[in-house]
């Protein structure tokens, strides 16, 4: 007869399996919650004794005895009673978010990072090795005579950067590779890309100036859904990097710089209608006598952006890029409640861009109409994914 003790011990055996397996495959490395379920009459295989929970915690964990610290990101948390042999005593209540046992060490933790991101430089330079993840790591050129003036005009750049970058823009460049930048940009206002961050990844071709620098959009969620002018692979089509037709004066000019192409890719790109850039302006002359066809379309294709932003937003709060990991989670922590309460104004019917928060959130009530129920249905999807995050790094509190 199998005692009740004993199915216990297999049971947690399976669990430490199990959450195990799901760590191995979200990669989760951190927020680990540690739990030693061994007995004191229990065989010597500590190993054995040891449940590991992701990156999430549960809601609830059943422990037997009390947890142990592993290292710096594992929360302790006591419930040992030698008291008595009450199991309910045993179950520990974890919320959505946990960062430590103490709540003034989590506000404490909240207050650092915002420290860090309001100290955090728009434009610095990184010593040692650019980031094993930029796109352009496997690039290198070896410079020759014709080439002399190449690190003068690049460092020409990274003044022009450093002076006349505007808020919404940050970017990092790498001392031991002068051809590599790493820049983010701040979806503005008014725009389906509102708060999202988008981070490229540049890099500036051994006859810089003469020919325009690379540019491809880091973030893996770059899809045509994201923006038809941003390909599969996150190559960008602009006139400026001479990747779409344009104008003489709209290419890339040996006296143009990587400040124009940031602003461009702001201004053109993630840009409050970016269904009118999928084609030129001539290809929509069929909807001038129908207008309200147009209108459709737009608030269609804002809707499917907007989605597409949000799931950008998560994968860069689970992988924050190296050299941002204190900016990315300082962002969100000022903005979490913002983003929320836009998607509920979406999710009540208000068009997606219409919401202003320097106007105090107005918009006109006339606006609201029924959206369809797969956006719905979406955004609130997407909605609980995000308010696990922002609880997860201290944005609800």
């Amino acid at each position: 007869m199998i005692s009740h003790k004993s199915l216990r011990t297999v049971f947690y055996k399976f669990l430490s399996f199990y959450t195990l397996a799901i760590q191995v495959a979200r990669g989760a490395d951190k927020f680990r919650v540690v739990i030693d379920i061994s007995d004191d009459d229990d065989d010597d295989d500590d190993d054995d004794d040891l449940v590991i929970i992701g990156e999430k915690p549960p809601r609830k964990i059943i422990n037997k005895r009390k947890t142990i610290l592993c290292n710096d990101d594992d929360v302790i948390i006591d419930v040992d009673d030698d008291s008595n042999d009450d199991d309910d005593d045993d179950v520990v209540i974890i919320g959505e978010k946990v960062v430590n046992q103490s709540s003034n060490h989590a506000a404490n933790f909240k207050d650092e990072i915002l420290n860090k991101f309001s100290s955090f430089k728009q434009f610095d330079i990184v010593s040692g090795d650019p980031p094993s993840d930029h796109a352009f790591l496997s690039t290198k050129y070896l410079l020759n005579e014709h080439q002399k003036n190449w690190a003068k005009r690049i460092q020409k750049e990274w003044n022009i950067l450093n002076n006349s970058m505007p808020d919404s823009m940050f970017v990092r460049v790498y001392e031991s590779r002068m051809e590599l930048m790493r820049a983010v940009i701040i979806g503005a206002e008014g725009t389906p890309y509102h708060n999202g961050l988008f981070f490229l990844d540049i890099c500036l071709p051994y006859d810089f100036p003469n020919r325009p620098p690379q540019v491809l959009l880091h973030n893996p969620c770059a899809s045509s859904k994201l923006n038809r002018n941003i390909g599969r692979f996150g190559q960008f089509c602009l006139s400026l990097l001479t990747t779409w037709n344009g104008t003489k004066n709209e290419r890339w000019r040996p006296r143009s710089t990587i400040l124009q192409v940031l602003v461009s890719i702001q201004g053109l790109v993630l840009t409050t209608d970016p269904c009118l850039n999928i084609v030129p302006y001539d290809g929509y002359r069929g909807f001038r006598r129908r207008s309200e066809s147009l209108k459709d379309m737009t608030r269609t294709y804002n809707q499917n952006v907007f989605l597409d932003s949000l799931r950008t937003m998560i994968h860069v709060i689970r992988r924050p890029l190296k050299n941002f990991e204190n900016f990315v989670v300082g962002h969100f922590l000022n903005r979490a409640h913002d983003i929320l309460s836009e998607c509920k104004a979406y999710l009540e019917g208000v068009e997606v861009c219409s919401l202003v928060k320097s106007e105090g959130w107005k918009y006109d009530r006339q606006t609201h109409k029924s959206c369809p129920e797969h956006f719905t249905d979406a955004l609130r999807c997407l909605m609980k994914e995000l308010a696990n995050e922002f609880a997860r790094i201290g944005a609800m509190d």
